[in-house]
């Protein structure tokens, strides 16, 4: 798309074009035909090509700060209104990035030859007048349509003129809000799921996060409004996928039920009425496609108190939960009998070099098995796996422990904190890593069961009040919430976690191999991991 020869249009800089030119044209079925038809000329499919990409490619350029190739292609309204969206108080910040290009129409039969190019995008807004009012802020990064007209004048070097465009958020291109989510294990729990949730190997469905899975089955939650007969409603469908719905899949889907949620309710207003195929026309006012989660399939325990035992129940473990299972041997390991930690070079998922905090400085990575990483309890993504600890004297036996470990890259700033259960055996008057200052919580009962230490990064910050981040994380609700989960006799339930240099170890006794066992541990260790982003988001701003 560069050169000024007669054909080929304004100069386009280098790295648009090649941006341009990395997204693929998607010709609609009726100008696909109209364009075999037309052979070779303007009218071709070639040529027409080259068009929408240069149309998208001088756009860019413009919101870019060069409008030189949008004037030279455009009407001077079209050139404006497609940089100026029409009675918007934004325009287009620099660098948006377009995902597809769409011709969707040729007219090559009337009174003018059209071209219709339209073009997906992703960016940022800034303020459109010269000064940025009180309290305007940015979106940040949105989805946008632009759309263009292009008519054939064979009597310029260039014969695509562009006379007519706009630029609209992807909302108000489809004329109604559209919203993507997940269900929440709230959601899932409530009384009016009941007769999904039904009943799980004979038993009640379990309530924590770790319990459940995300599914192949989403929910479209559809608002519309019957203009003619004034009246509005919502109609829900459930649909099953092999992966995530598209936006039009899922208005395709929804239109059907709202029209069949719109016969239903004539009906009933209208009951000696007969209703006609074109007596309903409901429109779509609102959008919400929800990714529903379903009980997590049953999982074996481990088939023994081997690492190779509980390596085969992390594996089975990961495929039930949407987990990654990372299997990696140690040097002279035997890849029959382990499943080791840390992971093979080249492995998915995070592979930090420096082991952790205090605690996971002390375990023997040789003896760790069953490496897991991704969503663990539907929370922060993570790693877990089994591991045991370094003896202290010879002859001594290794403790086992779950482990869950973090990245958390805003902790970096932080300072280091540990939260220690107290009772632990051999461990009663030095649960704490050296070095660290005892700073008590106030709560009572949780001071009772835990001990906390911090490590530097505990400046008071006036910006968010004066607290410092031990203060902000041990609210009352998060003492309260840690006091109250499973303790057990010296320890023997509780979960403890350490955080130094943005990495977090979440970590409790034993090796938990049974599936409710670990669900309750990843559901713990997801609560703490949230809390210490939530607290620590001040430090970067």
């Amino acid at each position: 798309m560069s050169g000024s020869d007669a054909g080929k249009g304004p100069d386009i800089p280098a790295p648009v074009a090649a941006a341009v030119d990395e997204v693929a044209v998607r010709v609609a079925p009726g100008p696909a035909a109209a364009m075999t038809e037309a052979g070779d000329g303007w009218l071709g499919r070639e040529r027409a090509v080259q068009a929408a990409r240069l149309v998208v490619a001088a756009w860019t350029m413009a919101v870019d700060g060069d409008e030189s190739a949008l004037t030279a292609i455009s009407d001077d309204d079209a050139a404006r209104y497609l940089i100026h969206p029409v009675r918007q108080n934004w325009v287009i910040a620099p660098g948006p990035r377009v995902t597809d290009i769409d011709l969707w129409q040729l007219d090559r039969d009337g009174d003018e030859r059209e071209l219709g190019v339209r073009w997906r995008f992703t960016a940022d807004q800034r303020y459109a007048g010269p000064a940025i009012p009180p309290g305007w802020l940015p979106p940040g990064d949105r989805e946008y349509v632009g759309s263009a007209h292009l008519t054939l004048d064979e009597s310029r070097p260039w014969p695509w003129r562009l006379t007519h465009g706009s630029v609209r958020t992807i909302d108000a291109y489809y004329g109604y809000a559209y919203a993507t989510r997940d269900e929440s294990a709230e959601e899932y729990s409530a009384d009016g799921n009941r007769a999904r949730i039904g009943e799980v190997a004979g038993g009640p469905v379990p309530r924590g996060r770790g319990a459940l899975v995300l599914s192949g089955t989403y929910r479209l939650v559809a608002g519309y409004a019957e203009h003619d007969e004034k009246f509005a409603g919502t109609a829900t469908a459930d649909v099953d996928s092999d992966g995530p719905l598209s936006r039009d899949d899922a208005q395709r889907l929804a239109e059907s039920a709202i029209d069949a949620d719109a016969r239903q309710r004539m009906a009933a207003i209208y009951p000696q009425r007969e209703i006609g195929e074109d007596d309903v026309r409901p429109s779509l006012s609102s959008l919400e496609v929800i990714r529903l989660l379903r009980p997590a399939p049953a999982v074996e325990p481990a088939a023994g108190d081997t690492g190779a035992a509980v390596a085969g129940f992390a594996q089975r473990y990961a495929g039930s939960r949407g987990l990654i299972y990372q299997a990696a041997v140690s040097r002279g390991g035997d890849p029959a009998e382990h499943h080791r930690y840390p992971p093979a070079a080249g492995s998915m998922g995070p592979t930090w070099q420096a082991p952790g905090p205090w605690f996971l400085s002390s375990v023997d990575a040789r003896r760790s098995f069953g490496r897991v990483w991704g969503s663990l309890g539907g929370g922060p993504a993570g790693e877990l796996w089994f591991t045991e600890g370094q003896p202290r004297r010879l002859g001594r036996s290794r403790r086992r422990w779950t482990v869950a470990r973090y990245e958390i890259l805003q902790a970096r700033r932080a300072g280091g904190i540990a939260c220690m259960a107290r009772q632990w055996p051999s461990r009663r008057d030095r649960a704490l890593p050296r070095g660290l200052t005892p700073v008590p919580t106030g709560d009572a009962r949780f001071d009772e069961l835990y001990t906390v230490a911090v490590a530097g990064g505990e400046m008071p910050r006036p910006a968010d009040g004066g607290l410092t981040w031990a203060e902000r994380l041990f609210r009352e609700s998060f003492t309260a919430w840690m006091a109250a989960q499973p303790y057990g006799e010296h320890g023997a339930d509780a979960v403890s976690f350490q955080a130094q240099d943005g990495l977090v170890g979440v970590f409790t006794p034993a090796w938990r191999a049974t599936p409710e066992t670990l669900d309750d541990f990843v559901t713990r260790a997801s609560g703490i991991a949230a809390a210490i982003e939530h607290a620590t988001r001040f430090i970067i701003q």
